[in-house]
C-alpha cells in the first residue's frame, strides 16, 4: 500500500497544529520582546516547545513511506514549510532574546533595532504558519479524518491521536478548534458505530458459536449416551447369555455326576507306568535283600507288558477309532482308567493323532445312584462336558432353542434328546474328542448294554474325529459286541503291579516284626494267587499284613495264604469266617447293618421316580449311600423306634458316642467288606455351619458315608448262598428295613430342623423365614414322595402311621415357624 498510513497522516496532522500553534505564540512573543527590549519569560518556553514539535515533525517525515498521494504530498510539503520555518526563525533570533536574564539598557537597545531588522522574518514566519492553518481549514485536515478506516487501526491508538489534537487546538482560533472538535466527534461516533456493530458481529458470532458447540455438545452426548446404553445393553445381555448359559448347564448336572471317578484309588506308585514307558522299573523283579523270580517268568511278563503299551500308545495316535479295556472282578480297570486319564502321556500321544483334541471320561457305577449306573446319566454327563468345553456352541443351541432356558435339571431331558443334542454336535464336529467310558457292565437300563454300543456307532458314523477307550468286565453281551477292537486284558499284565504293592505294603510291618520275614516268595505267592485280581491282592496283603502286627511266625502267615481262596466270593466268605467267635456275636447286629445298607442301594437302583432335578427320590436318606449317622439310627433298636415328640430327650453326647462307636468299629465288624468314605459333595452351607458348633458335632457323622469295599461285596451278599446265610442272621423284612430308615430320616429331621440333609439343588430364599419355609417343604415333599414310592411293599396300617408321622412333623414345624 502507498502513502501515509491514516494514523500516520493523522499524527502528522497533529505535530503540524501544535507547531502552528506554538509558532504563533512564539512569534507573537518574540515581536514583543523586539519591541521592549525585554526578554519574555515566556519565550522561552514556548521556544523550547517549538523546538520539541519540530524535531517530532522532523522524525514523523524521516519515516513517511514512499510514493505519496497527492494529498499525503501536500500535507508533507505543509509539515516541511513549517519546519523550515521554525529552523529559520530560530536561527535569525538572538540567544539574549531567548534568555530569561533581565537586558541592560544598552542592550534593550540593541534588541530594539534588531527588531527592526528582523519583523520581516517574523511576519514571514507568521505568514507560513498562517497559511498552514489555512490550509488545514480548508481540506487536508477534513481529507486525513475521511481517510481513517476505522476497522482498520486500533481504537485506543487512535484515540490518543484525538485527544492529542484537541489539546493541540484548545489555544487556535475557534474555526480550527470547531473542526478539529466536529471531526474528532464524527470519528467518535464512527467508533461508537463501529463497536456496535462488533459487539453485534460479535454476540452473533458467539451466539452461531455458541448453538454450534451446544449442537457438537449434544451431538457428543448424544453419541456418548447410547454408546453407554450400547455398551450397557451388550454387557447386559452377556450377563443374561451367562446366566441362560449356566442353566443350561445346570440342567444336565446332577450331584453325583463326578463321585464315582473321584472316589477311585490312585493307583499305587509305580504300577501301570508300563503302559506308556513299555519297560519294567528295577524293584519289580528284585529286592535288596532277596532273590528275583526266575528270569524267564518276569521276561514274558515284561514282553506283554510291553506289547500292551506298544498297541495302546499306538492306539492313541492311530486313526483307530475304538479300544477295550476288558478284566476280571476287581483287577483294577477303573483305577486303570483313571490313571489314564489323568496321566500327561495320554494327552500328548492323542495330540500326535489331533493337535485340537479333548477328553470326555465317564465312569458307570452300579451300586450308585440311579443316574450314575443309567443311559441317561451318561448322556447328561457327556453333554455337560461338551458344553463346558464348548461355550459358543452351547450358546448358540440357546439361541436355536429358546425353550431350554425353562429346563432346570435332568428330569426335563429326555434320552433322546439328549442324544440328538450330542450327535447334531458330531455331524458338525469343530474339534476332535477321546471319550473314556469306565465301567460298561455297570449299566442298568432295561435295555442292556446294547444301547449304548449303538449310541456310540452312531457317534463315530457321523464324525471321524471321535475316539472311544472303554472298560468292563468281559460279560458275554459286551464281548461280541467289542472283541474285533484292539483291546487289553487286565488281569494278564498287572502281576509284577501286584508284586510291587504286595512288597512295598507288607516291608512297612516286616520293619516293625519282631521276628524275621523273608517276603519275596510271599510276594510271588501273592501275585501268583491273584491271576490278575488286584482287589483280591488287596485284600489278602492286608490280612498278612494283620498278621505280621499280631506277631504271626513265618509258618504262620503260609498257612494263612495257603487257606486263602483265590475267588472273590469265596474269599469274602472267609474274611468273614475268620471273625470266628466275633463273626457270632455280632452276626445278627452285622447282618442288619448289610440290609440296611443294601436295602438303600437297592431302592436307589429300582427307582425310576425322579425329582424335578433328576435326583432319586430313595427315602429319606440324603444319599443313595447312606450316612453313619443314618445307619446308627436305623440300626439302633431302642432309637430308631424313639417318637417323633420324644426326640427332645435324646442326649446328644449319647447320640455322638454311638456314632463314634459304629465309626470305629464298622470295618471290623463287616470284616472289612464295608468301610466309612467321607465326602463333602452334599455338603449344605447350613449343614456346615451346624456342625461346626459345640452343641452338634454329632451332624459331622451325616458326612461319613458307608459303602462296599467293592460292587462285587453286593454281589457275593445278594447272589451267593453262602453271602444269604450271613444276611439271614436277621429277620427283618423289606416293610421293616423301610420303617427303620424312614422313621429314623424323620428322627433326624426333628432333631435339626434348621438344616437340609438332602441331595437337592440348594437354592436359599432371600430372607431367613423364607429359607425355613422352604427348607420345611422340601423336608415334607421328599418324605412323601419316599413313601409313596414304597407304598406297594407296606401295609396300610404302616402307611397311615408314617404320614400321621410326616403330618406331626411338618405341623410342629409351622408352629415353631409361627412362635
Amino acid at each position: 500500500m502507498s502513502g501515509l498510513e491514516p494514523l500516520a497522516a493523522l499524527g502528522l496532522v497533529c505535530n503540524i497544529v501544535q507547531l502552528v500553534e506554538v509558532g504563533l505564540k512564539t512569534a507573537t512573543l518574540c515581536k514583543n520582546a523586539y519591541r521592549t527590549g525585554e526578554p519574555d519569560p515566556e519565550l522561552s518556553v514556548y521556544a523550547q516547545n517549538l523546538a520539541e514539535t519540530a524535531s517530532s515533525l522532523t522524525q514523523s517525515l524521516a519515516v513517511s513511506q514512499q510514493p505519496l498521494s497527492h494529498d499525503d504530498s501536500r500535507l508533507l510539503t505543509l509539515a516541511q514549510n513549517c519546519r523550515d520555518a521554525e529552523d529559520e526563525w530560530r536561527k535569525k533570533t538572538p540567544a539574549r532574546f531567548l534568555s530569561q536574564q533581565k537586558l541592560r539598557k544598552r542592550a534593550r537597545f540593541g534588541a530594539v533595532l534588531q527588531g527592526i531588522v528582523s519583523k520581516p522574518e517574523i511576519d514571514r514566519l507568521e505568514i507560513q504558519l498562517q497559511k498552514a492553518k489555512e490550509s488545514l481549514e480548508a481540506d487536508l485536515l477534513v481529507g486525513v479524518f475521511k481517510r481513517l478506516d476505522i476497522s482498520k487501526v486500533e481504537t485506543d491508538d487512535l484515540q490518543d491521536k484525538l485527544q492529542t489534537l484537541l489539546q493541540a487546538s484548545s489555544t487556535s482560533e475557534k474555526k480550527l478548534h470547531d473542526l478539529i472538535q466536529n471531526q474528532v466527534t464524527l470519528i467518535n461516533s464512527q467508533i461508537s458505530d463501529h463497536i456496535l456493530r462488533a459487539e453485534a458481529s460479535t454476540k452473533a458470532h458467539v451466539t452461531t458459536e455458541l448453538a454450534s458447540q451446544e449442537s457438537r455438545l449434544k451431538s457428543y452426548t448424544d453419541q456418548g449416551k447410547n454408546t453407554l446404553l450400547s455398551e450397557a445393553e451388550v454387557r447386559e445381555n452377556s450377563r443374561r447369555d451367562d446366566e441362560a448359559y449356566e442353566r443350561l448347564l445346570r440342567s444336565f448336572y446332577y450331584p453325583d455326576m463326578n463321585r464315582r471317578r473321584n472316589e477311585i484309588h490312585a493307583s499305587h506308585g509305580s504300577t501301570f507306568k508300563w503302559l506308556f514307558e513299555g519297560e519294567l522299573e528295577g524293584d519289580y523283579t528284585e529286592s535288596e535283600d532277596s532273590q528275583s523270580e526266575s528270569p524267564s517268568e518276569d521276561e514274558t511278563d515284561s514282553y506283554n507288558q510291553e506289547l500292551v503299551c506298544s498297541s495302546f500308545a499306538t492306539w492313541l495316535k492311530s486313526a483307530e477309532d475304538r479300544y477295550w479295556i476288558s478284566g476280571r472282578p476287581g483287577t483294577g480297570k477303573s483305577v486303570l482308567m483313571k490313571f489314564i486319564i489323568s496321566h500327561k502321556q495320554t494327552m500328548d500321544s492323542l495330540r500326535q493323532w489331533q493337535p485340537e483334541v479333548q477328553i470326555l471320561a465317564h465312569f458307570f457305577w452300579k451300586v450308585g445312584s440311579a443316574m450314575q449306573s443309567s443311559f441317561k446319566g451318561f448322556l447328561c454327563s457327556l453333554v455337560y462336558q461338551l458344553f463346558s468345553l464348548d461355550k459358543e456352541y452351547a450358546r448358540d443351541c440357546l439361541q436355536q432353542n429358546p425353550d431350554w432356558s425353562r429346563k432346570t435339571g435332568p428330569g426335563d431331558w429326555d434320552k433322546k434328546d439328549l442324544q440328538s443334542l450330542f450327535q447334531s454336535y458330531a455331524r458338525h464336529l469343530a474339534r476332535p474328542f477321546c471319550l473314556f467310558i469306565d465301567g460298561l457292565d455297570e449299566l442298568m437300563d432295561d435295555e442292556g448294554v446294547g444301547i449304548i454300543i449303538e449310541f456310540l456307532d452312531s457317534l463315530q458314523k457321523s464324525s471321524r474325529l471321535i475316539k472311544i477307550c472303554m472298560s468292563s468286565r468281559p460279560e458275554q453281551a459286551i464281548r461280541a459286541r467289542l472283541c474285533r477292537d484292539p483291546d487289553l486284558k487286565v488281569q494278564d499284565l498287572t502281576r509284577l503291579d501286584i508284586e510291587q504293592y504286595s512288597r512295598a505294603t507288607l516291608k512297612k510291618e516286616t520293619a516293625l516284626a519282631t521276628s524275621s520275614i523273608y517276603l519275596e516268595d510271599i510276594v510271588r505267592d501273592i501275585s501268583l494267587k491273584a491271576e490278575g485280581v488286584f482287589l483280591w491282592a488287596v485284600l489278602v496283603t492286608r490280612s498278612i499284613a494283620r498278621g505280621i502286627l499280631n506277631g504271626d511266625s513265618e509258618a504262620d502267615i503260609w498257612k494263612r495264604l495257603q487257606k486263602t481262596p483265590k475267588k472273590l466270593h469265596e474269599l469274602y466268605l472267609d474274611m468273614w469266617t475268620r471273625l470266628g467267635e466275633d463273626s457270632d456275636l455280632y452276626q445278627c447286629s452285622t447282618a442288619l447293618i448289610f440290609k440296611i445298607v443294601l436295602f438303600v442301594w437297592q431302592s436307589s437302583q429300582s427307582s425310576s421316580q425322579k425329582s424335578k432335578n433328576g435326583i432319586t427320590i430313595v427315602l429319606a436318606p440324603s444319599m443313595p449311600a447312606i450316612s453313619t449317622w443314618e445307619l446308627m439310627l436305623a440300626s439302633s433298636d431302642d432309637l430308631w423306634s424313639t417318637p417323633v415328640n420324644h426326640c427332645d430327650k435324646l442326649s446328644a453326647t449319647d447320640l455322638e458316642q454311638r456314632c463314634n462307636e459304629l465309626f470305629t468299629r464298622l470295618p471290623f465288624r463287616t470284616a472289612d467288606l464295608f468301610e466309612v468314605v467321607q465326602t463333602s459333595e452334599y455338603e449344605r452351607p447350613d449343614e456346615r455351619q451346624w456342625a461346626h458348633k459345640s452343641h452338634f458335632p454329632v451332624l459331622r457323622y451325616n458326612k461319613l458315608k458307608v459303602e462296599a469295599i467293592h460292587r462285587t461285596v453286593f454281589d457275593f451278599l445278594i447272589e451267593t448262598e453262602d453271602g444269604k446265610k450271613i444276611m439271614e442272621h436277621h429277620k427283618a423284612s423289606q416293610e421293616e428295613l423301610f420303617i427303620r430308615t424312614f422313621r429314623s430320616c424323620l428322627l433326624r429331621d426333628s432333631l435339626w430342623p434348621e438344616v437340609s440333609f438332602y441331595a437337592t439343588l440348594y437354592e436359599k430364599e432371600p430372607n431367613e423365614a423364607g429359607h425355613s419355609w422352604h427348607l420345611a417343604g422340601n423336608r415334607l415333599n421328599i418324605h412323601l414322595q419316599a413313601l409313596s414310592l414304597h407304598a406297594d411293599s407296606i401295609r396300610g396300617s404302616i402307611l397311615v402311621e408314617m404320614l400321621d408321622l410326616i403330618l406331626y412333623l411338618a405341623s410342629e414345624g409351622t408352629s415353631s415357624k409361627q412362635r
